[in-house]
């Protein structure tokens, strides 16, 4: 069951599809971390329903996160800064909901399973070709 704080409502462990649909009618994801985050799973599942993104300017969240393209950022641990963002977010609604296709086309450019698909086959192409013994047979002098 959730519970509710100051306006916030704690949903609970939900599914997947449940997440996905209450992100897709989201006008906007907050990603507030103070940490150096791996990944963003959170910011690829926004940007895969279309929802635009503030994300802390800090490791991979700051380079999936284009400000003012699919996205804004804001520093971290800067309070006041989150505050004034999520504050002209929400006063500017169709500059955000704007930014809805450039999120969804992230998702299908970076994060999609074909765009992944050509990606590690690229990595396994440079891997052959820079390998050892690779190099070695082509480095034999031909009689």
């Amino acid at each position: 069951a959730g519970s509710s704080s100051r306006g916030i409502e704690y949903l609970g462990v939900r599914q997947l599809s449940e997440v996905l649909d209450l992100m897709r009618q989201a006008e906007f994801l907050l990603f507030p971390s103070e940490w150096y985050e791996t990944m963003g799973r959170t910011i690829m599942e926004a940007f895969a329903v279309g929802t635009p993104v503030v994300a802390s300017k800090l490791g991979p969240p700051a380079s999936m996160v284009v400000h003012g393209t699919n996205g804004y950022h804001f520093e971290p641990g800067n309070v006041a800064q989150l505050r004034d963002r999520v504050e002209w977010c929400s006063r500017n609604l169709a500059e955000v909901r704007s930014l809805r296709t450039n999120a969804r086309r992230a998702f299908e450019i970076e994060y999609s399973g074909p765009a992944n698909l050509e990606k590690l086959i690229n990595i396994y192409r440079e891997a052959r070709q820079s390998s050892p013994s690779r190099k070695a047979q082509t480095s034999v002098a031909q009689p």
